[in-house]
């Protein structure tokens, strides 16, 4: 697929962007087809049509199209041809907005065929080359807007279908694709390759490669190939094409330029990226997604006795750790911790839960997650809380079992309630074993909360923008239930974006 990223081709998008005379016709605002979780922590994808007419539209074709490509992105496809993006599936949301053409198809101007299109797609976009199929960006920037108006996201990725059978497509600012041709779910995933992660085409074509250093990861004058050197010597076990290591040929040039495998995606169709295009490509995700979509909040002065919690954005990828004080705890590994029942002492505590994508867990090993072998702080998170861990039968946080606290279990006796009405054992009742912990431990003294806290108050909204009930973390030290959780929070001190 020739799909050029040269200054020729930017300039030929941003002459067609000034030639907009009138905005498309545009029949809906969008419509999600895939919705995976808050547009603020995933990557939308955002789907335009062009040369669809409202006949089109309505007899299913646009759709078909759409749907062709999204199952062969996140679908089982052999062989790995469209990896990474069925591993990350969980981090889009889709999106389309119908445009109305008044007529089928797109221009071709080498056999005189022109046709009245919505965003005035066409062959030979650069005057030479017919399967340079492209458009008007600035007719598709303004139906994109117009679709997307108060939608309160952005689209991250955009694509446009060509409805149209003849091959083509083209990767600038929106990843453009025939359509109806056979092959236009892997012309889309190639074309995505340019226009999501500026990747260069890997195959040759001229003599000599005239330019300085590009600025594409996948293609370099550097004979020895410093720019993927990480991977260098990566026996793929997809598929022997695809091993890693200094090719010349690259960017429509033959010579003095060089490339990181014998084939890839960016090189031949039906064939999968390889490690240094899918690593930039996950990388690209990473900008726009988070391991997490919330926490317990800890924004607030305190957040009551919950155990604190993280929601991670797949379960699949991402894995948590957590530490206290710093040093792991050896088996939590679960999406919340709970200090009292693993049996830590009255005290102050600093919680960090640790969450990452687990391809960090693999790299240089050479199996099939051997994904990523830099940038690894964008694949992480870390959240922190301030926690205190109270003596059983302190029910007013004030540091000392009294008779404040058995008074407080009296007037609530048979209730059920919290830690702030006297239900210390966490069994949701104010009985006579929460009044067998006052007297126990009654007169002791131990960590004291901030004035004025609600021990019972809990707070479980979501830092992040998370929410919900928190999940369930088993504990693996039973221990009698003579203490309590409470937490009074400090604000996040996050690793990266807030």
């Amino acid at each position: 697929m020739f799909c050029p990223k040269s200054k020729l081709f930017v300039i030929l998008v941003a002459c067609s962007a000034l030639a907009t005379t009138a905005l498309p016709a545009v029949a809906a605002d969008y419509v999600t087809l895939i919705d995976n979780g808050a547009s603020d922590n995933r990557v939308d994808v955002v789907f335009l049509g062009d040369g669809y007419t409202q006949a089109d539209l309505s007899a299913g074709t646009y759709d078909q199209h759409i749907n062709g490509y999204l199952e062969h992105m996140f679908g089982p496809a052999p062989s790995g041809i469209a990896d990474p993006f069925p591993r990350y599936a969980n981090f889009f949301n889709v999106h389309k907005i119908d445009v109305v053409s008044n007529e089928s198809g797109a221009d071709n101007p080498n056999e005189n065929h022109y046709v009245d299109t919505a965003l005035d797609a066409s062959y030979y976009w650069d005057g030479t080359t017919e399967r340079l199929l492209y458009l008007n960006s600035g007719k598709a920037q303004q139906a994109l807007n117009a679709g997307l108006q108060g939608a309160g996201f952005f689209a991250e990725m955009k694509l446009v279908t060509i409805n149209d059978t003849t091959y083509g497509g083209a990767g600038g600012t929106f990843a453009t694709f025939a359509g109806g041709n056979p092959s236009a779910q892997e012309i889309a995933l190639h074309e995505l390759g340019h226009s999501f992660s500026d990747l260069a085409d890997e195959y040759g074509g001229g003599g000599n490669y005239p330019g300085g250093e590009p600025f594409e990861i996948n293609v370099t004058t550097d004979p020895a190939g410093g720019k993927w050197s990480q991977w260098i010597g990566y026996t793929d076990p997809r598929d022997s094409d695809l091993d890693i290591g200094v090719f010349e040929g690259g960017r429509y040039y033959n010579l003095g330029i060089y490339r990181p495998s014998f084939d890839s995606k960016m090189r031949t169709l039906n064939t999968a990226f390889n490690a240094v295009a899918r690593e930039q490509m996950i990388l690209d995700l990473y900008d726009h997604v988070d391991p997490l979509d919330g926490w317990l909040d800890n924004t607030v002065g305190a957040v009551g006795n919950d155990a604190v919690w993280v929601d991670v954005i797949d379960p699949s990828v991402i894995a948590v750790r957590w530490f206290v004080d710093g040093e792991l705890v050896e088996g939590a590994t679960g999406t919340s911790i709970d200090l009292e029942a693993l049996g830590y002492a009255p005290g102050q505590y600093t919680v960090t839960a640790h969450a990452y994508d687990t391809v960090i867990d693999h790299a240089h090993s050479g199996d099939l997650l051997d994904l990523v072998r830099r940038d690894f702080d964008q694949l992480e998170q870390d959240i922190n809380w301030n926690a205190t861990v109270l003596i059983a039968g302190d029910s007013n946080g004030d540091g000392e079992v009294g008779l404040l606290d058995m008074g407080n279990v009296g007037l609530n006796f048979g209730k059920t309630g919290d830690w702030s009405m006297g239900d210390f054992d966490g069994d949701g009742l104010v009985s006579v074993a929460d009044l067998d912990l006052v007297g126990n431990n009654f007169g002791k003294t131990g960590p004291q909360l901030a004035d004025g806290f609600d021990p019972g108050s809990g707070n479980p909204g979501g830092g992040g923008g998370g929410g919900g009930d928190p999940p369930v973390f088993p504990p693996t030290i039973p221990e009698p239930a003579s203490l309590a959780l409470l937490l009074i929070s400090t604000p996040a001190i996050l690793r990266r974006r807030s």
